[in-house]
């Protein structure tokens, strides 16, 4: 992540247009990958990001199989998220 961030600051001017974003991570443990998840919404609205909603998906060995995730609850959060952007395009 950091390395393309890196990448995406050396450009001029609001990146992003102002579009609708989505930020998603996960990680093996159980934070899910909170730590850049808190950077990337920190940071990306400087750059022309509009956040939308976020969707963390912590101990993904135990929360995903067979192409799914398998935690009703974050599945339905996950859902809620999709639906929170689909309403902003």
């Amino acid at each position: 992540f950091k390395n393309l961030f890196d990448w995406m600051s050396r450009i001029d001017g609001k990146l992003w247009s102002n579009k609708p974003m989505l930020l998603m991570a996960t990680s093996p443990g159980g934070r899910g990958g909170a730590t850049v998840l808190e950077i990337a919404k920190g940071r990306f609205p400087h750059m022309g990001g509009n956040i939308i909603a976020d969707f963390s998906l912590p101990s993904f060995g135990q929360n995903f199989s067979e192409n799914r995730i398998v935690d009703s609850h974050l599945n339905n959060e996950l859902a809620m998220a999709v639906k929170k952007l689909e309403l902003a395009i």
